[in-house]
């Protein structure tokens, strides 16, 4: 869960995020077992069949809105609380809503809750990504570095990671510029005029395991660096890393349109003293069901370094896309990366239930959920200096090594310290705490666990 600090007036501000860690190998299901792979035959809380054209059948919130001048369109579906939307079926196709005349398409996206969870959508029956219709979970890309302000970090797609900021030294006094957010968010550029040459914003790397459990998003990408304090030496920000998607189906997954979980675009510079930001690494996309079909494509890219340069300048960290199904006619080369497959559906959570949870900062308890994960504060420090930072986990074994990362919002590199739970209850629950020592300034803090199940 993701928390975010800002400065209010003379207050010392505090970002903070927290990554949940862990390995965990998932079981597949034999073939003559029962498959309610969803979990949802009987859900009591489905919403019924979604049809794309027929806007009766959509989620309460959903929006449809043209684009383009008309013969592109988007339906855009709120997440609930959730982030699982549940269907007895699902059928994505396109249709002309509005009249316009090109770049016919539809974008299915969604909006990013609270908690930033990943999409999960269940079906009871079978699912449909038609020709032209675009399912989409993407970073946003991060703005540009101007005049008036410096590149701010594009936000990652729903599960994913926020990219750094820009530094721009007449605004934010920042020579260097903000790492990306997220377990493989990229370190910034630096903006050194003497020593060494003005580096721009790493990209991302997407940190995880082939069977996506748990099932996370991609990093950001950090932010550029400004080499004088002169007007306009600003930088880009980094774009957001891909979100996190999870299809399951009791019946076939037919793709013939495409699915989309990739990183976002950088910022630019506004001139050639500052540099741009770096990609959104690709995020996570994973089908489940009976059978997989279609000759559409799947993707979980970098970020493109410009809005217009193709696919073929993505130099960035590209997700991962996992594919089960007892029936898989899916073509090899219709993903990007290519997919892990199994030959049966697994489970869809992780077996064993697991939590890493800032809980103090300095003595003050930590909003749930955070917002640090948008780039909102989450909590305002008295004074720098020496904090304290509680940790508490759930579910992860007692002398594992908890990371704990603090990270600039601009201005410097991550630091990072080790803490090994030993505080262990008879529930599972353990608990550790550590401490930097920190200038004036905002932060993000994240804390991880990795441990291997027996």
């Amino acid at each position: 869960m993701p928390y975010l600090i800002h400065a209010l007036g003379r207050g010392w501000p505090l970002a903070l995020l927290v990554v949940l860690g862990c390995l965990a190998l998932g079981a597949d299901v034999g073939e003559g077992q029962q498959r309610d792979i969803c979990g949802c035959a009987n859900d009591p809380n489905s919403l019924g069949d979604f049809d794309a054209i027929n806007q009766a059948t959509y989620p309460p919130g959903t929006t449809r809105t043209a684009v383009n001048g008309g013969g592109h369109n988007r339906i855009t579906i709120p997440l609930p609380g959730s982030g699982v939307l549940s269907f007895k079926s699902f059928a994505a196709t396109y249709a002309n809503f509005f009249g316009g005349c090109c770049d016919n398409r539809t974008d299915i996206v969604f909006v990013r809750n609270a908690a930033n969870n990943p999409v999960t959508i269940l079906v009871a029956g079978d699912v449909q990504i038609g020709p032209s219709v675009f399912l989409m979970v993407n970073g946003d890309d991060a703005t540009s570095g101007s005049s008036g302000i410096n590149g701010l970090g594009g936000l990652g797609g729903p599960g994913g990671f926020r990219g750094g900021d820009g530094a721009y030294q007449f605004t934010n006094l920042a020579a260097d510029g903000g790492a990306g957010f997220g377990p493989g968010g990229g370190a910034p550029g630096t903006g050194s005029t003497a020593t060494a040459p003005q580096t721009q914003g790493q990209n991302a790397t997407f940190v995880g395991i082939p069977e996506l459990l748990p099932l996370v998003g991609g990093s950001g990408g950090g932010g550029g660096a400004s080499s004088t304090n002169s007007v306009g030496c600003s930088a880009g920000g980094g774009g957001g890393g891909g979100g996190a998607l999870l299809i399951a189906a009791n019946g076939t997954i037919t793709v013939d349109g495409t699915i989309s979980g990739d990183g976002g675009t950088p910022g630019f510079p506004a001139n050639n003293c500052s540099t741009i930001g770096g990609t959104g690494s690709g995020g996570a996309v994973r089908l489940v069901a009976n059978q997989l079909t279609g000759t559409g494509l799947i993707l979980a890219r970098a970020g493109s370094r410009c809005g217009n340069c193709g696919d073929g300048d993505r130099p960035g960290s590209r997700g991962s896309i996992r594919l089960e199904a007892f029936t898989n006619s899916l073509p090899g080369d219709r993903t990007d990366p290519p997919a892990s497959r199994a030959l049966a559906p697994g489970p869809l959570t992780s077996p064993i239930t697991t939590a890493v949870a800032i809980t103090k900062i300095n003595g003050q308890t930590v909003p749930i959920p955070p917002q640090g994960v948008f780039g909102v504060t989450d909590l305002v420090l008295p004074a720098p200096g020496t904090v304290p930072i509680d940790i508490r986990t759930t579910g992860v074994p007692g002398g594992t090594t908890v990371q704990v990362t603090v990270k600039p919002r601009v201005g410097g590199a991550a630091v990072s310290q080790n803490a090994a739970l030993s505080a262990c209850d008879s529930t599972g629950v353990c608990t550790t705490s550590t401490a930097f020592d920190l200038p004036p300034g905002e932060f993000l803090v994240e804390a991880r666990a990795t441990f291997q199940t027996p």
